[in-house]
């Protein structure tokens, strides 16, 4: 049941090249990104900085809503990231009557 349901990862499979295989083929989706970037974030720490300016970059994607943009600022203050300000100032320029980015 498992099998058919989810792809198992062989154990030989570099996750680094794998995590950036699944972004590549995700980027038109806010959420598939984060949970790529969240890897990547995991993966390789000393990263860290470089992956959450990546995550500002979000913003970018076609069609993004003001609830992903609302879920991607949670994910950066969950990390204590240094990039709240700059990411609640890129969504203020796209959604400058929203509170939330205030």
């Amino acid at each position: 049941m498992i099998k058919s349901t989810f792809e198992l990862i062989p154990p030989s499979t570099d996750l680094n090249t794998y995590n950036d295989e699944f972004l590549s083929s995700n980027k038109t989706s806010v959420k598939a990104t984060i949970a790529g970037l969240s890897v990547r974030r995991l993966l390789k720490p000393e990263q860290k900085d470089s992956v959450d300016k990546d995550v500002v970059k979000v913003l970018e994607i076609e069609g993004v809503t003001l609830t992903e943009a609302e879920e991607v600022l949670e994910t950066l203050k969950r990390w204590k990231s240094k990039e709240v300000e700059g990411f609640k100032s890129a969504a203020k320029g796209k959604w400058p009557n929203a509170v939330l980015f205030q």
